[in-house]
């Protein structure tokens, strides 16, 4: 009996032993980032049974069981979330959920799983885990917006040339304006400061003169308002809109502002350039109604062929979205320019892209002193912030326009649907990589391989690649951390006890080793 007891003490000794050795190991990983602590599970061993007394015919009689120790049966780990910490790291990720991430070994191809999201990019611009692997995602198409297979996240660097310095960086191309929102508020208590009796519609218009270091005197007009737009190659230049009201009663109680949008004639590439007409790209009016409200629009731009002034601007063109457009021709530092068509918007839109009320002129020198001779959009729809009449002060209530120029990326952030995001020095951001999550059917059968890394094993099955906030995957929480596991104060509680059930276990030992050398002393 002492022999057996012997060897149930030393089955204790060696399980513990074990136990201790994992509690070790947490205590070891409580700072390691996104460690997931291991609990050591102990089962019995196979019993011995024994009769008492006499075993009669058909195997009956008092029967009792010893036990032969203690075994280790499992070294589970925890799948707990630890808890998620700030980072001043953009590129530090966690998880809020049950996905990892997938990194690729570039040598060799092996694909690891991990939660640890401390991840930098090196020289050649690949998002890296400290042991050199290659985070995954999905090449975001900037066109449609639509993510590819899993592949190696990687700046898309280009060699560019910067303030006359060669250098790599990510570029954000330039795109043209085409399109210009305003929303202003025009006095209907204001004077009018240029008349014209036979063309009031267009005084400002016949006042353009290109060839003047100011077109237009201060005095001429009401209102100014000057917007940045760009060009194809992201070169900026200044589009003014001038307004001056103009005095008019034709029995309707409407108010009629007459506009001009031009550049500078220096600029001006197209075909009034080196005229009086350079720089000057649009004409037309608004009309208001007498609660303020935009009901009326036209727009002129220059149409050469015809035999005055007003006869050579008709009716302007529609952009897709029913707004009229004006032609500008910007002159590039190395001389030519190519035509660029910028829609305009007060506010008004024709959903047919059509005038309406043309008559039998096609021109701004059809309209004359009548009012009824204007022009306005077919089909006409209004926008709920439109430029409004109403008397009180002239202002520019908003604007902005769809163009930017050439932009280099000064920061990224991730997003928690895991979209890789650029910011760009033009203000723009755009979507370079998503990054999928990964589960397994069996995460406890996981294969540990060191530095916070995970395979695959039958155990485990394959993993189920998918997006994040989707299923049990969980959200990606941009320059954020996850935290080990592990609770200290629990480990030590644990370590306390292991540690005494291993005396204990010692202690069979050496008391059954004592019960051994007193037989045999007897014996003696």
């Amino acid at each position: 009996m002492s022999i057996s007891a012997m060897y149930m003490g030393a089955s204790g000794v060696t399980a513990y032993s074990t136990g201790i050795g994992v509690i070790g190991n947490n205590l070891a990983n409580v700072n390691t980032t996104a460690f997931r602590g291991s609990d050591a599970l102990f089962q019995d061993l196979m019993s011995q049974y024994r009769t008492v007394g006499q075993v009669l015919s058909d195997n009956t009689g008092s029967a009792y069981k010893t036990g032969t120790g203690v075994g280790v049966s499992d070294v589970r780990m925890r799948l707990t979330m630890g808890s998620i910490q700030d980072s001043n790291t953009s590129t530090d990720l966690a998880i809020d959920g049950r996905g990892m991430f997938m990194v690729v070994d570039p040598d060799e191809g092996t694909a690891y799983y991990t939660r640890a999201g401390n991840f930098r990019f090196n020289n050649e611009g690949y998002l890296m885990d400290p042991n050199g692997n290659i985070l995954q995602g999905r090449l975001v198409d900037p066109a449609t917006g639509v993510s590819g297979g899993a592949t190696d996240i990687q700046l898309p660097w280009e060699e560019v040339t910067v303030n006359g310095q060669t250098t790599m960086a990510v570029v954000s191309p330039p795109t043209p304006t085409q399109r210009m929102n305003f929303q202003y508020n025009l006095d209907r208590d204001e004077t009018d400061h240029s008349t014209d009796a036979q063309d009031p519609f267009f005084a400002l218009a016949k006042l353009w003169n290109g060839a003047s270091d100011t077109p237009l005197d201060e005095d001429s007009y009401a209102y100014s308002s000057s917007i940045k737009v760009y060009d194809s190659d992201g070169n900026p230049h200044v589009l003014t809109t001038y307004f001056d009201k103009v005095t008019l009663n034709d029995g309707t109680n409407n108010t009629y502002w007459e506009y001009v949008v031009g550049m500078d004639p220096d600029q001006d590439g197209g075909e009034l350039a080196g005229t009086s007409g350079a720089g000057l790209l649009l004409m037309g009016t608004l009309t208001f109604d007498s609660n303020g409200i935009l009901v009326g629009q036209s727009a002129y731009t220059y149409s050469a062929g015809g035999t005055s002034f007003l006869s050579n601007w008709t009716p302007a063109a529609f952009s897709a979205d029913g707004l009229p457009q004006l032609n500008a021709t910007f002159l590039a530092s190395g001389g030519g320019g190519q035509a660029q068509d910028i829609g305009l918007n007060f506010g008004l839109a024709s959903t047919s892209g059509a005038w309406a009320n043309l008559g039998s002129g096609a021109s701004a020198a059809t309209v004359g002193a009548a009012s009824s001779s204007l022009p306005t959009l077919a089909a006409m729809e209004r926008d709920a912030d439109a430029t409004t009449g109403y008397s009180g002060s002239l202002t520019t209530l908003s604007q902005d326009q769809d163009g930017y120029a050439t932009g280099y990326m000064v920061n990224v952030s991730v997003t928690s649907a895991g979209y890789l995001r650029a910011t760009f020095t033009n203000g723009q951001e755009q979507n370079l990589y998503q990054i999928p999550l990964y589960i397994f059917p069996n995460e406890y059968g996981l294969r540990s391989e060191g530095g916070n890394l995970y395979t695959a094993s039958p155990e485990s099955g394959a993993a189920i690649e998918g997006l994040a906030e989707t299923g049990a995957r969980g959200s990606i929480l941009g320059a954020s951390l996850e935290s080990s596991n592990v609770d200290m104060a629990d480990e030590l509680v644990d370590l306390i006890m292991t540690q005494r059930a291993l005396q204990a276990n010692t202690k069979v030992i050496s008391t059954a080793d004592n019960m051994i050398n007193t037989a045999i002393s007897m014996k003696r």
